[in-house]
């Protein structure tokens, strides 16, 4: 967040592996960088924010790790999407109020160092060749797991699917939290096997996600 030209990094927000082509499969905080990478990543990120000229509000910049180092893929003028969530729940620091202190033009101090929490959000993700959904089963049982907070739906059984509609496209989102990064990887590992999802392809081949 930036205040009157000053920039306050608030945080950096890991990514699961992607999914083919180049799909986003999740998010944690905190992220898994080493101190050092985590340093170039902000001082990267300040430096466009001022080649940019930013003088008030909430950026979102995204950065891919490179051989040759952190780059730059793009800068938004606001919220990451899902990211408000995330930093609430591991930090209990409130970003949409932060922007509208700003907005204000009054004083917004950053939050206090430290995690509460490992928090995720891990995206229900249909193969690229899916054109429908099938049968999604599970759902109740996952959400008596601990450590999940919330399993959203976005489509029934029977719901045309494609994989070019980005975050449109997803079945669902996980939501959750742990103590630490093995942790969140369990989960990830239960929400994989208590979720049986089967998809329809094009012309007629049908394959089931089955743990």
């Amino acid at each position: 967040m930036t205040s009157h030209g000053e920039v306050r990094h608030v945080e950096v927000t890991g990514k699961f592996p992607l999914a083919p082509p180049l799909r986003e499969t999740g998010y944690v905080v905190p992220s898994t960088l080493g101190d050092d990478c985590r340093d170039e990543v902000l001082a990267l990120t300040g430096a466009a924010l001022a080649a940019l000229g930013v003088r008030h509000g909430i950026t979102h910049t995204e950065v891919k790790l490179t051989p040759d180092g952190p780059r730059i893929i793009e800068v938004n003028g606001r919220l990451g999407g899902y990211v408000g969530d995330l930093v609430r729940r591991a930090r209990g620091f409130d970003l949409v109020r932060a922007a509208l202190t700003i907005a204000l033009g009054r004083p917004c101090p950053p939050p206090a160092a430290g995690h509460r929490r490992h928090a995720f959000q891990y995206f229900l993700t249909p193969p690229m060749e899916a054109v429908e959904l099938r049968r999604l089963d599970g759902v109740d049982d996952l959400g008596r797991v601990d450590g999940i907070r919330l399993v959203e739906v976005f489509a029934q059984p029977g719901a045309a699917l494609d994989w070019r509609r980005g975050t449109l496209a997803y079945v669902g989102i996980v939501h959750g939290s742990a103590r630490s990064h093995h942790e969140v990887r369990t989960l990830v590992g239960i929400i994989d096997q208590t979720l049986h999802q089967e998809y329809g392809y094009a012309p007629d081949r049908t394959e089931t996600r089955m743990p």
